[in-house]
């Protein structure tokens, strides 16, 4: 998808239609590998690691994300199966609304196993002639007979030059203290939302932040010095938890903003265990947007 002094967007229907290398007025904004164009073995025991494209958005879940695990007398992979899915009926607009040139593609997912789930996804992207803002819009139905578990973490990967030491996160007014995921990360909890630069072996950080409910939903990444910001909005009732990856390891430079449905990032077993775990009905219809605006002071 492109539109004229606006969006580049790679989208990807052989992956959950999510979207690999984005850029905004010929800056690229997102962080991907080379598991993009050439991903790895399905069912390998690395399986995730080998197979993390990345690209500006990577959708995980739709009844499982976070570490593999066992539940319910399932095998659940890492992140769950959404990126691994491949659309159908995939469809383009482009046309006038409401004063504005829209550019549209749009396509179904489907997650189906005999006796087990089966759940219809359905994406739709769009972004304006010369516009600042990606949406993405998501409706996840259980077409099943039977209650299935319902996880959904948007991966939302930022890369360079948008992400560089000194790179700024800023959350909504009323967003819980961040919770560290390890001791790790507990080291670096003073600093959480400034990036650092990169460094050889550098381990991973992570962090949980609970949204206000109440509150706008909106989450800034903005690099002062080249004056670039992108703003991500999503609905907190829907989306409550942000899990922010920082990942300041020469090579693997990041910043994840990942906001998710459920408050864990060990698994749909640790979300059973603690009560987290909500499911999606026979016939019920979820539905997750998120926006995406990027400005350039130039």
């Amino acid at each position: 998808m492109t539109a004229a002094d606006g969006f580049d967007v790679e989208v990807l229907p052989d992956r959950g239609m999510d979207l690999g290398n984005v850029s905004f007025r010929g800056v690229p904004l997102g962080f991907s590998t080379p598991a993009l164009g050439a991903p790895g073995p399905a069912g390998d025991a690395e399986g995730f690691a080998r197979r993390f494209g990345a690209g500006l958005l990577t959708t995980c879940g739709l009844d499982q994300y976070g570490l593999a695990n066992h539940d319910d007398g399932q095998d659940l992979p890492q992140h769950g199966r959404a990126s691994e899915l491949v659309a159908t009926g995939v469809r383009t607009a482009a046309e006038w609304r409401d004063g504005r040139y829209t550019v549209e593609v749009a396509g179904w997912m489907r997650q189906w196993r005999l006796f087990g789930e089966d759940l219809l996804w359905e994406r739709t992207i769009s972004v304006e002639l010369g516009g600042n803002r990606l949406r993405i819009q998501d409706a996840i139905a259980n077409a099943g007979f039977a209650p299935w578990p319902h996880m959904v973490l948007y991966h939302v990967n930022f890369g360079y030059p948008l992400v560089d030491a000194g790179t700024t996160v800023t959350l909504p007014a009323g967003t819980a203290a961040p919770e560290p995921r390890d001791e790790w990360a507990r080291s670096g909890l003073e600093s959480w939302g400034t990036i650092p630069a990169p460094a050889p072996n550098l381990a991973e950080r992570v962090f949980r932040h609970h949204l206000d409910p109440t509150g706008s939903g909106e989450i800034v990444v903005r690099n002062e010095g080249l004056g670039i910001s992108a703003a991500l909005v999503v609905d907190p009732r829907a989306l409550p938890e942000v899990f922010q990856w920082v990942s300041a390891r020469s090579g693997t430079y990041a910043l994840g903003i990942e906001p998710g449905s459920t408050a864990t990032l060990a698994g749909r077993a640790d979300a059973r265990t603690r009560g987290l775990l909500t499911e999606l009905h026979p016939g019920e219809t979820r539905y997750y947007d998120l926006d995406l605006t990027v400005t350039l002071d130039r």
